[in-house]
């Protein structure tokens, strides 16, 4: 099956088939799932790591009052993105978040907003907040007057705009970079552990992840509640660079996936999946800064990002959408066919 790993497991599938149970076959003839035997259900709860609720970022994010307060280089990478101090007029919070402008031509190989934010809508197909992988991000377009203050030499990026574009996203909290983001021996014992790593392995297939480096994943501090978060998602979605000199997490190395998670993914309609298409609209206003509004049907559904007079917008293109879709379909047909047991 294109894209699936599980055959190449080696002796960690030796290991599970024989705790497995084998798939059974109904009266009517139609497969069930292989159970992966668990010692008891995942019980997972709100994770330490987010500085807020994801619905809450979301929109302080995109169009609450906001302060910047200080700024920093962000640590690794070459897309310029930096560490700011921001506070929140309305909630009275003082709180880190990362800011990356959009790059002149508004995506680019290494710096791709919206790639970014698609993966950020991807998990919401089968995850609820509270288990989100993917960090809270969101466009805004900051008056050049503001944005001035810290960046002096800053120009508008759409034309005849008077606002800078970039992306927030969530500052994520106590975690580390961890060498071994898959424990086979834990995840047979600890369903916490194993419904969250299983989690980010399925939104990284999803999305076609394919740059596997260390730094971009984060694991939390909390050994109790283990949790793993792609916080660097520019090159997915069949990204024509990628990086082939580490193991990527396109594939599926997790030896059992949760049933939640499985029964999200077949409820999905088909207008859930090509909403992808357009992840973030935003409208100029009169005083030229650009506004988010709800998203709309794509002004060229082969392209990823569109403009038009005073519009733009944010998503996947055609053969992108049409991926995502054919990569839920090999999941379900992975479980249904016993290669892909459930817990």
């Amino acid at each position: 099956m294109k894209g699936l790993s599980l055959r190449k497991l080696g002796w960690l599938c030796c290991v599970w088939v024989m705790l497995a149970s084998c798939a059974s076959t109904t009266e009517h003839g139609e497969r069930t799932p292989r159970i992966y035997p668990l010692p008891a259900a995942p019980n997972p709860g709100p994770s330490d790591a987010w500085p807020m609720p994801p619905e809450r970022a979301e929109y302080l994010f995109s169009e609450g009052e906001l302060q910047l307060r200080s700024r920093e280089g962000a640590g690794g990478g070459v897309t310029g993105a930096s560490r700011v101090m921001v506070y929140s007029l309305e909630d009275k919070l003082e709180f880190k978040a990362k800011w990356k402008e959009v790059p002149y031509f508004l995506d680019s190989w290494n710096n791709s907003p919206r790639r970014e934010l698609a993966a950020y809508a991807v998990q919401k197909l089968f995850l609820d907040p509270r288990d989100y992988v993917v960090p809270t991000a969101t466009l805004r377009c900051i008056s050049l007057d503001r944005y001035r203050e810290y960046f002096p030499n800053a120009k508008p990026t759409l034309k005849n705009s008077n606002c800078v574009l970039g992306v927030f996203a969530s500052w994520i909290n106590n975690v580390k970079v961890e060498p071994q983001l898959l424990d086979p021996e834990r995840f047979a014992k600890d369903p916490n552990y194993a419904y969250h790593v299983a989690n980010f392995n399925i939104l990284a297939f999803l999305i076609d992840h394919k740059d596997g480096r260390l730094g971009n994943f984060l694991v939390s501090n909390n050994e109790a509640d283990r949790r793993v978060f792609a916080i660097d998602n520019g090159i997915s979605f069949d990204a024509w660079i990628w990086n082939w000199f580490v193991p990527n997490w396109n594939t599926m190395r997790v030896p059992a996936v949760s049933r939640q998670a499985v029964d999200r993914l077949r409820q999905l309609r088909a207008d859930d999946i090509t909403a992808l298409a357009t992840v973030a609209e935003l409208h100029m206003d009169k005083g030229g800064i650009y506004r988010p509004v709800k998203p709309g049907a794509p002004l060229d559904s082969e392209e990823g990002v569109r403009t038009a007079d005073g519009v733009v917008q944010f998503g996947l293109e055609d053969d992108e959408v049409d991926d995502v879709q054919e990569q839920v379909e090999e999941i379900l047909e992975a479980v249904d066919e016993g290669e892909l047991p459930v817990f």
